[in-house]
């Protein structure tokens, strides 16, 4: 019986030793293996998935053959930018391209991620970040329940600890709060849509907040909602009601539509639009706008996670096919979802309130660069839609300066037609019948007028002073470059951190509403109303 113990003894010590042998053929040890296995296990499915898609013959080869498919998807997202086919068509088509190639290259090294999202983890800046929240946790927290006040508004209360809601602290936070919300309102806000439209070629976002406003001013009693929904609910509330507005906008056309009026839904554009480099945004513009407002935004998570003593599981950045499309920082799920609602509420919001914050820096900075570059702008009148090439700049009609023309010229900051004060968007009308050449920085046209006068274009004068300081056209491509990088990412950070307030599948203020809200069922359906809204707003695209 000794013996066999020993025996036994003897043999479980030899395997001991063998595992930790590491032969000249490359076994691995049992730390190695551990590691190994824990890497499998974080890559989850996709791991088990990845490893069909390549024969075991072609596994040496991959670093090649995936760089040749995304040289390869490069190469085809070239051809779809210079295809003649409609903007739904060409935006599907380089989503299955990126999607396609990522996809390959995900599945192929084992990697996170899906649906050609490709997640490239690392612990690298999470140092960083631990000694950023570690010496600023007072700063920190109060900026995010600023950043909570401007969210939510008055409603910001509920979301707060009892320590947090203490009289004398509220006061403060309010008092600091509430100017940054106005601001943001009246000053900021209003520029997004204008400012983006100018820095884009292909969507005509000005529209869509003109025609809103339009049925606001319509209905007082529903201008007097949006303003107070501003105090009450912050912006989030403030979205979600403008969300809910002109999805009854759409809808009402998209009715008309079907029962034979289409002349509605021709006036009326998508309250939203999917966003791809390179097809409805400039491509390297773009990448440089949505890498600022992605790092600004999960740093920001990142930090008040710490702060909460939340662990952080990974940072990384995120590529989409070859693209690449921001960072990422993966605080503890289960961890967050055990803290205080409080924590949990500033976790979520400071995404956000990071990118209402930098919008601000980008706003004033957009102010303070087209002031510098004063001399360098056009004196011009800027198509914004019709028929001619949207974006381009007409400059004579009829051997006349289009900026000084009659019955088009500018005066005291606002645009005149024929002696009659304008918005900074209005269609322009002449003689009726009548022929009028147009020159522009794209060539020369030749426009028939309409027997009301009307030839179907909509613009904004573009001078070195007065109306159309928003819509900046300067004479230089580095200029131009430098603007329309600043503009993308000043409205990308506004618009991002609105929507995301919404409580929405994926987006943080849906998480901030179940943490605060205990009524499973009553989430469900806010949230299942304003996704219904959410999917309203695109109808027009399916009619383009």
């Amino acid at each position: 019986m000794q013996k066999k113990q020993e025996s036994a003894h003897a043999s479980r010590a030899g395997t001991q030793k063998q595992s930790t042998v590491q032969t000249q053929g490359g076994a691995q040890t049992q730390k190695e293996a551990q590691k190994h296995a824990g890497a499998q296990k974080q890559s989850g499915a996709g791991a088990q998935k990845s490893a069909q898609i390549l024969p075991a013959q072609l596994v040496p080869y991959r670093k090649y053959l995936c760089s040749a498919a995304l040289i390869v998807s490069f190469f085809l997202f070239l051809q779809v930018l210079d295809a003649d086919m409609g903007p739904v068509v060409k935006f599907v088509a380089a989503l299955i391209i990126l999607a396609a190639s990522g996809e390959f290259v995900r599945r192929s090294y084992s990697l996170d991620g899906g649906w050609g999202l490709i997640m490239l983890r690392s612990k690298k800046g999470l140092s960083l970040i631990d000694r950023i929240a570690s010496e600023n946790q007072t700063l920190l927290k109060w900026l995010a329940d600023i950043g909570l006040v401007v969210s939510f508004g008055l409603l910001s209360y509920f979301m707060m600890s009892k320590e947090a809601r203490k009289p004398r602290r509220l006061l403060a936070l309010f008092i600091l709060s509430f100017p940054i919300l106005i601001f943001l309102a009246a000053a900021v806000a209003p520029s997004v849509f204008p400012i983006l439209s100018s820095a884009l070629n292909t969507i005509d976002f000005a529209q869509t907040g003109q025609k809103l406003r339009a049925e606001a001013s319509g209905v007082p009693i529903f201008s007097l909602v949006l303003l107070a929904s501003l105090f009450v609910g912050g912006f989030a509330l403030l979205t979600a009601l403008s969300l809910l507005g002109y999805s009854i906008v759409v809808l009402a056309a998209v009715a008309n539509a079907l029962l034979g009026n289409s002349a509605p839904l021709d006036n009326t554009s998508p309250g939203a639009a999917f966003i791809l480099p390179g097809i409805n945004l400039p491509f390297f513009e773009a990448i440089f706008a949505l890498a600022i407002m992605l790092i600004v935004h999960e740093a920001s998570h990142g930090l008040l996670a710490r702060v909460g003593k939340i662990k952080l599981d990974s940072a990384g950045l995120v590529f989409f096919g070859f693209l690449p499309m921001g960072a990422f920082i993966d605080p503890d799920e289960k961890q967050l979802k055990k803290t205080d609602m409080h924590t949990q509420n500033r976790v979520l919001v400071a995404g956000s309130a990071s990118n209402f914050a930098t919008s601000i820096a980008l706003f004033l900075m957009l102010i303070l660069f087209m002031h510098a570059t004063y001399d360098f702008r056009a004196d011009a009148v800027r198509v914004e839609a019709g028929s001619l090439p949207r974006g381009s700049a007409l400059l004579e009609i009829n051997g006349t300066l289009a900026s000084s023309s009659t019955p088009l010229y500018a005066q005291e900051g606002m645009l005149k037609l024929n002696g009659k004060y304008l918005g900074s968007f209005e269609n322009i009308t002449f003689e009726p019948n009548s022929t009028l050449s147009m020159l522009t920085d794209r060539g020369a046209f030749s426009l028939n007028a309409t027997e009301t006068g009307k030839i179907g274009i909509l613009y904004t004068v573009v001078q070195k002073s007065g109306a159309g300081w928003l819509v900046y056209y300067p004479n230089n491509a580095l200029l131009m470059f430098i603007y329309t990088c600043l503009a993308l990412a000043f409205a990308l950070n506004f618009v991002v951190a609105t929507i995301n307030l919404l409580p929405l599948p994926f987006f943080d203020g849906y998480q901030a509403l179940a943490a605060t809200v205990k009524n499973k069922y009553a989430v469900q359906a806010i949230m299942l109303l304003l996704l219904a809204a959410f999917a309203a707003n695109f109808l027009p695209w399916l009619f383009k």
